[in-house]
């Protein structure tokens, strides 16, 4: 994207990494923000609970499309193109979130701004993963550190501008200055397209040659880690609320312990305290937190011992995505743009997936069966862990210096 000057190398924050730092907490913001405005836009229209959850499956819907879409458009219109259009539907999809007069509408909002947001992660992911073993989890880590604070400041908002009376919609609008941020990077420091001839060369290699296996199986361990994350995120509160026997709003202020535990891990993995060359030991070491955190949280029968479970958990958790993300991308390392976007739809499938099913067996058996999901969710990542690196060197070895 940008290019490096040596000295930015050696630091690892070169300018293109610092715009990744802002794509990742304008996706943690959006994310997060979309879930907070729900609630009012489903008094303002006059919706169901159910019809209000459907514009979280529409935001998690829009970055399945984005996964499966921007690679090729990239390919046949440009990386410049593509990233502008990707700008350009949150442009459009924020207002639309706003004045829609129907539910259609604001699914269609919704959709678009997971369109962008899912191109914004799948570039950023691509600039922060890039081959560099722990420099890579680090950088990872850090916008994960970013996107986390992000995710905190734009329901704050909606809550604030709500209490003082301007409207719920401040924390939503305010999200097109970090969109502003992101457009200056292209205004900036244009990525230079391929020509024509060039494109068609890409298009008939990206024909013939699939993604290695080594990268799925990584796909695949972001997929479960991810579904860990939402599931826990989702489902933490209504679980204490039956099982520790306390009001929702403060089984919902205990839940967020999880994100306290998260922001904590990143933290730590940002500043190389958890950073690793032996990507399978790392990602079993997280694995083995987040599980028995969860453990915790399913058998707590207090609020002190559900949210010790929740701050493990969450730390735990944290370390995980990095660590798939760097497997996955460095096994493409020539096609990091092309893997950053399939990484963007197993973010959405596990988003889709991941709270349905811990949902549907919640509403048979009760949540405290349905939060085996989760359990089960650690038990298959780890048998995924195993094979991460296998194929050639392990991924996390190579050091960026």
């Amino acid at each position: 994207m940008v290019p490096r000057a040596p000295g930015e190398r050696a630091a690892g924050l070169d300018r293109a990494t610092w715009f990744a730092y802002a794509g990742a907490a304008t996706a943690g913001y959006l994310a997060y923000t979309i879930g907070a405005v729900a609630p009012y836009i489903g008094a303002q229209l006059g919706l169901t609970d159910a019809q209000i959850g459907l514009h979280s499956t529409a935001l998690a819907a829009g970055l399945v499309l984005a996964g499966a879409m921007v690679a090729n458009l990239a390919t046949g219109f440009g990386e410049t193109r593509v990233r502008a259009l990707a700008l350009a539907a949150i442009v459009l999809g924020v207002p639309l979130l706003v004045l829609a007069p129907a539910l259609a509408a604001t699914l269609t909002a919704a959709t678009l701004i997971g369109l962008g947001v899912g191109t914004v992660l799948g570039y950023t992911n691509a600039t922060l993963g890039r081959p560099g073993g722990r420099l890579a989890q680090k950088r990872l880590a850090r916008g994960g550190v970013a996107s986390i604070v992000a995710s905190f400041v734009g329901p704050a908002l909606v809550a604030a501008g709500a209490a003082s009376g301007i409207g719920w919609w401040l924390g939503l609008v305010a999200a097109l200055g970090l969109v502003v941020v992101l457009g200056l990077e292209l205004r900036l420091e244009p990525p230079i397209d391929a020509s024509v001839a060039g494109m068609e060369d890409v298009r008939r290699r990206r024909r013939s040659v699939a993604l290695p296996g080594g990268f799925w199986l990584a796909w695949s361990f972001c997929v479960g880690v991810v579904g860990i994350e939402f599931g826990i995120v989702f489902w933490a509160a209504p679980l204490l609320q039956r099982q520790v026997g306390i009001p929702l709003p403060e089984a919902t202020a205990v839940a967020t312990l999880f994100v306290v535990g998260m922001l904590a891990g990143r933290l730590a993995l940002g500043l190389g305290l958890g950073a690793s060359n032996a990507i399978r030991r790392s990602a079993w070491f997280g694995l083995g937190l987040a599980g028995v955190g969860a453990g915790i949280v399913w058998v707590a029968t207090t609020t002190l011992v559900a949210g010790a479970g929740l701050l493990l958990a969450g730390a735990g958790v944290a370390v995980l995505y990095p660590l798939g993300v760097t497997a996955a991308l460095a096994s493409v390392p020539a096609e990091p743009a092309r893997a950053g976007t399939r990484l963007t739809m197993a973010n959405g499938l596990a988003v889709l997936v991941a709270p349905f099913v811990l949902g549907a067996i919640a509403d048979v058996a009760g949540v405290a069966s349905g939060w085996t999901t989760i359990l089960a969710l650690v038990a298959a990542s780890s048998v995924l862990a195993l094979g991460l690196g296998r194929r050639g060197e392990d991924p996390a070895r190579s050091i960026e210096s």
